[in-house]
């Protein structure tokens, strides 16, 4: 296969990839929930209402089912307040992979890595408009060196969202997973 087929095969790829995540989103408008495609190398759930309170909640989760060696694991989460009490809330929001691992550059804690926003509702605010969006990456075979486990079972993307005030009532949560060969 000549290198242009494989772009243009990669493309593709992309684009259906593209396609189906925009559908998904299109389709949870008024569900509570959705979990929409899961395989061995891509993942994508979505979930609309999500109240938060104070401290740390489990948002979302996908699951890779069969990662491999030379391959790194893609998150791409977005989260949109839709409701706010209060004067407003600092959010965090950050993956954790299999329950404790964070995402290159810095495994060893997942919130080193984490996308933060003050969201406020005074005049000037950027609420109601407030989201977040953040891409990660975690390189398998180097995650694999320091958890050798990893690359033997499905792995666990757990979006988590932390609030310290509680006030974000109600927020729509978008997760992306997927697997590209180095």
């Amino acid at each position: 296969m000549s290198m242009r087929n494989m772009e243009e095969n990669r493309m593709k790829q992309a684009l259906r990839l593209t396609m189906a995540a925009s559908l998904m989103l299109l389709s949870t408008a008024g569900d509570a929930g959705i979990n929409g495609t899961q395989n061995k190398s891509v993942s994508a759930a979505a979930h609309n209402g999500l109240s938060f309170p104070a401290g740390t909640t489990l948002a979302e989760s996908a699951v890779i089912v069969k990662p491999r060696p030379k391959r790194v694991l893609l998150v791409d989460a977005t989260l949109q307040v839709v409701t706010m009490a209060g004067s407003g809330d600092t959010i965090r929001m950050y993956p954790r992979i299999n329950g404790s691992m964070g995402v290159d550059p810095d495994t060893s804690t997942p919130l080193n890595n984490a996308v933060t926003k003050i969201c406020t509702s005074a005049a000037g605010g950027d609420y109601p408009t407030c989201s977040l969006t953040g891409t990660w990456w975690l390189d398998l075979d180097a995650a694999a060196g320091i958890a050798p486990a990893l690359l033997d079972a499905p792995l666990q993307v757990d979006l988590m969202v932390e609030t310290p005030a509680g006030n974000v009532t109600s927020a729509n949560v978008y997760l992306r997973t997927h697997i590209l060969k180095k």
